[in-house]
């Protein structure tokens, strides 16, 4: 007759995958008694014993608002058996953890077998997962590379803790998926003398003579490249090595100019996956404020949202396509948002009963049945902002009862902020907003409007004020 579970103050324990689940101290009782076994011993009191202290132990360290993980449960039951000398017994569960660590490991790469099938039978979402990476041998191998090199940087180079902490998403590791240097530098004087090779059995080229060759030898030697890398890649002091090419070449400035328009093009197609597309009614998130896509520039910081870790962090802008669109737009809509998506870009959505997050094509979210929950807010790991009261009841004004205009025919595409208020009906509210506008040394004018109730005052910020 099997034995009652040992009663515990512990009611929750959290996975490895970071799901939280009931804690249940038989899994300990009989994982005890298994290595008893391995070891050739049998002592069911003995096993009865430990686990009861290994329960203790637990309930010391944790409570109801600090839940134990497995793994830190199983360094519990190591040092408890080595606490009272069960040397043999400790080594059999030491080789259990790291067998199903060899195991969890082996499945997880035994997945990219399935994935790869799943690509060539385009069985997968994640085959259209960037409009920039069609279904082609180049997409299978992005695929099950990424999945693979993955799987080797957390389980052969980084630590149990690392490995812990990415998965857990208390940090994120970027471009995991890249085995390979970050960001390189090179010099292009050594190129243009030397040429491009240097790499036994690839591809190499002569020293270009000419302005036109030079550039479409830059264009090829940046792509290649950027196929072994994972961050950017920069050739400094561009325009003084070229320029005795132009004055070798004898080019005009129209003619230069036109070379120029061609590298431009050349190089201006996006080479990796990662981008992301807005409306033109979009607004994006700055540290200086909300702008429109035409405001974002290369460099600027804008707020982003980690699907792996689901907080809000700042990335920098690395490249900014600007494309006309006129066709079909699929409408995404519910109680918290309304969007409007163009084919084949993604939607970031939550895994149904899980704590993740996923990029999808619109075409496949379309397809399901259950309402999807689209993230609207979440933490933010930025530095908090040292804002005084004063800003934040002005920025509540001009929230509450604020406008911000538009470019159009009535206006210029100055963006500038008007508050309303009356100052008959609600006096202390409209001397309260003059006077933090006059706290911040703001400049305004003010105007008055008749509508069907009592005149309103119209206080609106000039364009420098505005843009503050």
């Amino acid at each position: 007759m099997a034995r009652k579970a040992i009663k515990s103050k512990i009611t929750k324990i959290k996975k490895r995958s970071g799901r939280v689940v009931a804690f249940s101290s038989s899994k300990i009782e009989r994982a005890i008694k298994s290595a008893f076994k391995a070891a050739g011993k049998d002592d069911a009191e003995e096993v009865r014993r430990l686990t009861k202290e290994v329960i203790s132990e637990l309930e010391k360290r944790f409570n109801s608002s600090i839940i134990p993980e497995v793994e830190q449960v199983q360094d519990i039951v190591e040092q408890t058996l080595l606490k009272h000398s069960h040397e043999e017994v400790h080594n059999a569960y030491t080789l259990y953890r790291q067998l199903h660590h060899k195991l969890r490991s082996v499945s997880s790469l035994v997945d990219a077998d399935e994935l790869t099938e799943k690509y060539l039978n385009q069985g997968d979402w994640r085959v259209k997962e960037n409009a920039n990476m069609t279904y082609s041998l180049q997409g299978l191998n992005n695929h099950v590379a990424s999945i693979i090199s993955a799987n080797f940087w957390l389980n052969k180079i980084y630590s149990r803790e690392i490995r812990k902490a990415h998965r857990q998403g208390d940090l994120h590791i970027h471009d995991l998926s890249s085995l390979s240097a970050y960001c390189t530098g090179w010099d292009l004087k050594d190129f243009l003398i030397r040429g491009f090779g240097g790499v036994s059995g690839k591809v190499n080229s002569s020293p270009p003579k000419h302005f036109s060759s030079a550039l479409g030898q830059i264009v090829n030697f940046m792509y290649t490249i950027q196929g072994e890398v994972a961050g950017a890649v920069a050739l400094s002091n561009f325009d003084t090595y070229l320029a005795p090419f132009i004055r070798y070449d004898g080019l005009t400035y129209k003619q230069t100019k036109q070379a120029m328009q061609e590298f431009v093009f050349n190089m201006n197609v996006p080479t990796r996956v990662g981008f992301q597309c807005f409306s033109e009614d979009t607004e994006i998130l700055t540290e200086e404020g909300w702008c429109f896509y035409d405001q974002v520039k290369k460099g600027m910081k804008i707020k982003t949202f980690n699907t792996e870790a689901g907080v809000i962090e700042d990335k920098r802008v690395n490249s900014v396509f600007k494309k006309s669109y006129q066709g079909t737009m699929y409408r995404l809509k519910n109680r918290v948002q309304d969007q409007l998506i163009s084919p084949q870009h993604r939607v970031v959505r939550k895994k149904f009963n899980t704590d993740r997050w996923v990029l999808e094509p619109i075409e496949e979210v379309r397809k399901l049945k259950s309402d999807i929950i689209i993230p609207v807010a979440a933490d933010n790991k930025s530095k908090d902002a040292d804002i005084s009261d004063e800003q934040i009841k002005l920025m509540a004004w001009v929230i509450g009862e604020g406008s911000l205009e538009r470019p159009g025919k009535n206006y210029r595409s100055c963006y500038r902020v008007s508050i309303y208020q009356s100052k008959i009906k609600n006096k202390l509210h409209y001397q309260e907003i003059k006077n933090l506008l006059d706290h911040f040394n703001l400049e305004y004018s003010e105007y008055t409007q008749n509508g069907l109730g009592d005149p309103v005052q119209r206080i609106r910020l000039n364009a420098k004020s505005s843009r503050l």
